[in-house]
Protein backbone atom coordinates (compact mmCIF):
# COMPACT_ATOMS: atom_id res chain seq x y z
CA UNK A 1 0.00 0.00 0.00
CA UNK A 2 1.19 3.57 -0.38
CA UNK A 3 2.08 5.60 2.14
CA UNK A 4 -1.04 7.85 3.71
CA UNK A 5 -1.41 11.28 2.17
CA UNK A 6 -4.25 11.81 4.76
CA UNK A 7 -3.85 9.83 8.09
CA UNK A 8 -7.27 10.50 11.06
CA UNK A 9 -6.03 8.66 14.36
CA UNK A 10 -8.37 8.45 16.88
CA UNK A 11 -10.71 11.20 16.25
CA UNK A 12 -13.55 12.60 18.25
CA UNK A 13 -15.64 15.95 16.84
CA UNK A 14 -18.46 17.72 18.28
CA UNK A 15 -21.01 20.21 17.52
CA UNK A 16 -21.27 21.85 20.21
CA UNK A 17 -22.20 19.55 23.32
CA UNK A 18 -23.02 17.01 20.68
CA UNK A 19 -20.57 14.53 19.89
CA UNK A 20 -20.54 13.26 15.94
CA UNK A 21 -17.10 11.38 15.76
CA UNK A 22 -16.15 8.46 18.31
CA UNK A 23 -12.80 7.40 17.93
CA UNK A 24 -12.31 7.65 14.10
CA UNK A 25 -9.45 6.19 12.62
CA UNK A 26 -9.09 6.53 8.27
CA UNK A 27 -6.07 6.24 6.33
CA UNK A 28 -6.10 7.29 2.87
CA UNK A 29 -3.36 6.00 0.36
CA UNK A 30 -1.65 8.69 -1.72
CA UNK A 31 -2.94 8.65 -5.80
CA UNK A 32 -5.81 6.20 -4.15
CA UNK A 33 -9.81 7.28 -4.63
CA UNK A 34 -10.82 6.34 -0.85
CA UNK A 35 -14.97 6.35 -0.41
CA UNK A 36 -16.59 7.07 3.17
CA UNK A 37 -19.59 5.13 2.58
CA UNK A 38 -22.91 4.84 5.21
CA UNK A 39 -26.09 6.25 5.78
CA UNK A 40 -27.47 9.85 5.90
CA UNK A 41 -26.04 10.96 9.18
CA UNK A 42 -23.69 8.47 10.00
CA UNK A 43 -20.73 11.23 9.84
CA UNK A 44 -19.01 11.38 6.51
CA UNK A 45 -19.57 14.88 6.27
CA UNK A 46 -18.61 15.41 9.63
CA UNK A 47 -15.32 13.47 8.84
CA UNK A 48 -14.81 16.03 5.72
CA UNK A 49 -15.52 19.11 8.20
CA UNK A 50 -12.63 17.78 10.38
CA UNK A 51 -10.00 17.02 8.08
CA UNK A 52 -10.83 21.11 6.92
CA UNK A 53 -10.86 22.32 11.17
CA UNK A 54 -14.88 23.24 10.49
CA UNK A 55 -15.45 21.21 13.47
CA UNK A 56 -14.38 21.14 17.04
CA UNK A 57 -11.89 18.06 17.46
CA UNK A 58 -11.56 16.52 20.97
CA UNK A 59 -8.98 13.69 21.08
CA UNK A 60 -7.01 12.31 18.00
CA UNK A 61 -4.86 13.60 15.56
CA UNK A 62 -5.14 14.02 11.80
CA UNK A 63 -1.73 14.32 9.27
CA UNK A 64 -1.20 15.53 6.00
CA UNK A 65 1.84 13.42 4.46
CA UNK A 66 2.62 12.46 7.41
CA UNK A 67 2.58 16.23 8.62
CA UNK A 68 0.14 17.06 11.89
CA UNK A 69 -2.56 19.64 10.97
CA UNK A 70 -5.21 18.75 14.11
CA UNK A 71 -6.71 21.61 15.24
CA UNK A 72 -5.23 24.11 11.71
CA UNK A 73 -8.55 26.43 10.68
CA UNK A 74 -9.54 25.62 6.94
CA UNK A 75 -7.45 28.55 5.08
CA UNK A 76 -4.02 26.87 6.87
CA UNK A 77 -5.37 23.29 5.69
CA UNK A 78 -5.60 24.11 2.46
CA UNK A 79 -2.28 25.74 2.00
CA UNK A 80 -0.98 22.80 2.40
CA UNK A 81 -2.84 21.28 -0.64
CA UNK A 82 -5.86 19.73 0.41
CA UNK A 83 -9.00 21.20 -1.56
CA UNK A 84 -12.74 20.75 -0.26
CA UNK A 85 -15.57 20.58 -2.51
CA UNK A 86 -18.40 20.50 0.17
CA UNK A 87 -22.17 18.71 -0.26
CA UNK A 88 -24.14 22.54 -0.53
CA UNK A 89 -21.78 23.62 -3.26
CA UNK A 90 -21.18 27.34 -2.50
CA UNK A 91 -21.07 28.99 -5.83
CA UNK A 92 -20.47 33.17 -5.18
CA UNK A 93 -23.60 33.38 -6.69
CA UNK A 94 -23.33 36.95 -8.19
CA UNK A 95 -19.73 36.66 -9.69
CA UNK A 96 -19.66 34.59 -13.25
CA UNK A 97 -18.17 31.57 -13.96
CA UNK A 98 -14.71 32.75 -14.93
CA UNK A 99 -14.48 35.20 -11.63
CA UNK A 100 -15.17 32.10 -9.24
CA UNK A 101 -12.81 30.47 -10.65
CA UNK A 102 -10.28 33.42 -10.45
CA UNK A 103 -11.19 33.46 -6.51
CA UNK A 104 -10.16 30.01 -6.07
CA UNK A 105 -6.91 30.74 -8.14
CA UNK A 106 -3.78 29.41 -5.45
CA UNK A 107 0.13 29.44 -6.88
CA UNK A 108 2.16 27.00 -4.51
CA UNK A 109 5.03 25.49 -5.29
CA UNK A 110 4.01 23.51 -7.64
CA UNK A 111 5.48 22.83 -11.69
CA UNK A 112 4.19 25.28 -13.83
CA UNK A 113 2.86 22.25 -16.09
CA UNK A 114 1.44 20.59 -13.19
CA UNK A 115 -1.20 23.74 -12.17
CA UNK A 116 -4.41 24.51 -13.27
CA UNK A 117 -5.70 27.08 -15.47
CA UNK A 118 -8.65 28.04 -16.29
CA UNK A 119 -8.05 26.32 -19.74
CA UNK A 120 -7.06 23.30 -17.95
CA UNK A 121 -10.73 23.13 -16.27
CA UNK A 122 -12.41 24.05 -19.37
CA UNK A 123 -10.81 20.91 -20.75
CA UNK A 124 -11.98 19.07 -18.12
CA UNK A 125 -15.87 20.28 -17.67
CA UNK A 126 -16.55 21.36 -21.41
CA UNK A 127 -19.82 23.04 -20.42
CA UNK A 128 -18.56 25.46 -18.48
CA UNK A 129 -16.50 27.05 -21.43
CA UNK A 130 -19.47 28.01 -22.82
CA UNK A 131 -21.19 29.69 -19.50
CA UNK A 132 -17.39 31.46 -18.51
CA UNK A 133 -19.27 34.88 -18.43
CA UNK A 134 -22.84 33.83 -16.79
CA UNK A 135 -23.46 34.50 -13.33
CA UNK A 136 -23.06 31.45 -10.95
CA UNK A 137 -26.43 32.08 -9.45
CA UNK A 138 -27.92 31.19 -12.77
CA UNK A 139 -26.26 28.05 -13.44
CA UNK A 140 -28.28 24.48 -12.94
CA UNK A 141 -27.21 22.63 -9.93
CA UNK A 142 -25.48 20.36 -11.57
CA UNK A 143 -23.36 23.32 -13.98
CA UNK A 144 -22.54 24.83 -10.30
CA UNK A 145 -21.55 21.28 -9.27
CA UNK A 146 -18.89 20.80 -12.17
CA UNK A 147 -17.92 24.87 -11.08
CA UNK A 148 -17.29 24.27 -7.72
CA UNK A 149 -15.00 21.45 -8.60
CA UNK A 150 -13.45 23.36 -10.91
CA UNK A 151 -12.97 26.51 -8.54
CA UNK A 152 -11.20 23.72 -6.04
CA UNK A 153 -8.85 22.45 -8.54
CA UNK A 154 -7.76 26.39 -9.27
CA UNK A 155 -5.71 26.05 -6.08
CA UNK A 156 -3.78 23.73 -7.00
CA UNK A 157 -4.73 20.90 -4.58
CA UNK A 158 -2.61 17.51 -3.92
CA UNK A 159 -6.06 15.57 -1.76
CA UNK A 160 -9.67 16.58 -2.56
CA UNK A 161 -12.80 15.79 -0.68
CA UNK A 162 -15.39 15.59 -2.89
CA UNK A 163 -18.84 15.74 -0.30
CA UNK A 164 -21.62 13.89 -2.13
CA UNK A 165 -20.40 14.78 -4.97
CA UNK A 166 -22.84 12.73 -7.20
CA UNK A 167 -26.71 13.97 -5.02
CA UNK A 168 -29.38 15.60 -6.98
CA UNK A 169 -27.67 15.18 -9.77
CA UNK A 170 -29.24 14.19 -13.33
CA UNK A 171 -27.54 10.55 -14.33
CA UNK A 172 -25.65 12.90 -17.65
CA UNK A 173 -24.20 15.03 -14.21
CA UNK A 174 -23.22 12.10 -12.64
CA UNK A 175 -21.36 10.39 -15.70
CA UNK A 176 -19.93 13.45 -15.81
CA UNK A 177 -18.40 13.60 -12.28
CA UNK A 178 -17.45 9.81 -12.83
CA UNK A 179 -15.41 10.63 -15.68
CA UNK A 180 -13.97 13.81 -13.83
CA UNK A 181 -12.87 11.79 -10.66
CA UNK A 182 -11.51 9.06 -12.99
CA UNK A 183 -9.38 11.77 -14.69
CA UNK A 184 -8.05 12.64 -11.31
CA UNK A 185 -6.87 9.94 -10.22
CA UNK A 186 -5.12 9.27 -13.56
CA UNK A 187 -3.30 12.35 -13.34
CA UNK A 188 -1.87 11.25 -9.75
CA UNK A 189 -4.25 13.38 -7.35
CA UNK A 190 -5.46 11.46 -4.00
CA UNK A 191 -9.54 11.59 -3.69
CA UNK A 192 -11.39 11.18 -0.27
CA UNK A 193 -15.36 11.44 -1.43
CA UNK A 194 -18.04 10.47 0.77
CA UNK A 195 -21.00 8.94 -0.61
CA UNK A 196 -24.53 7.20 0.17
CA UNK A 197 -24.73 6.34 -3.74
CA UNK A 198 -22.96 2.68 -3.87
CA UNK A 199 -23.60 2.15 -7.75
CA UNK A 200 -21.72 5.83 -8.03
CA UNK A 201 -18.90 4.97 -5.54
CA UNK A 202 -18.53 1.46 -6.97
CA UNK A 203 -17.48 3.31 -10.69
CA UNK A 204 -14.70 5.31 -9.11
CA UNK A 205 -13.50 4.41 -5.91
CA UNK A 206 -10.24 1.71 -4.80
CA UNK A 207 -11.07 1.81 -0.89
CA UNK A 208 -14.00 2.06 0.66
CA UNK A 209 -14.61 2.91 4.38
CA UNK A 210 -18.11 1.92 5.96
CA UNK A 211 -18.53 4.67 8.32
CA UNK A 212 -21.71 4.37 10.89
CA UNK A 213 -22.63 6.32 14.44
CA UNK A 214 -19.63 8.87 14.14
CA UNK A 215 -16.71 5.21 13.97
CA UNK A 216 -15.23 3.73 10.44
CA UNK A 217 -16.22 0.13 11.38
CA UNK A 218 -14.66 -1.42 7.62
CA UNK A 219 -12.30 -0.89 5.05
CA UNK A 220 -11.33 -2.54 2.58
CA UNK A 221 -11.21 -2.73 -1.33
CA UNK A 222 -14.70 -1.00 -3.34
CA UNK A 223 -14.90 -4.20 -4.49
CA UNK A 224 -14.92 -6.11 -1.45
CA UNK A 225 -16.75 -3.90 0.37
CA UNK A 226 -19.53 -3.25 -2.66
CA UNK A 227 -20.46 -7.32 -3.04
CA UNK A 228 -20.65 -8.05 0.27
CA UNK A 229 -24.82 -8.25 0.78
CA UNK A 230 -24.24 -8.07 4.69
CA UNK A 231 -22.89 -4.80 4.21
CA UNK A 232 -24.70 -3.29 1.85
CA UNK A 233 -27.93 -4.43 4.29
CA UNK A 234 -26.71 -3.18 7.52
CA UNK A 235 -25.13 -0.20 6.02
CA UNK A 236 -25.68 1.25 2.89
CA UNK A 237 -29.12 1.13 2.12
CA UNK A 238 -31.80 3.45 3.50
Amino acid sequence: MSPSALRLVGIDAYYGPAQALFGLDLEVPTGSVTVLLGRNGAGKSTTMKAIMGLVALGQGEIEVGGESITGWPAYRVNRVGVGYVPEERRVFAGLSVMENLLVGMHDPDVPSQARWTHERVFDLFPPLAALRDRLAGQLSGGEQQMLTIARTLMGNPGIILLDEPSEGLAPVIVQQIVTTVKTLSAQGMTVLLSEQNVRFAAQVADRAVVIERGKALLAGSMTEISNDERVRDAYLTP
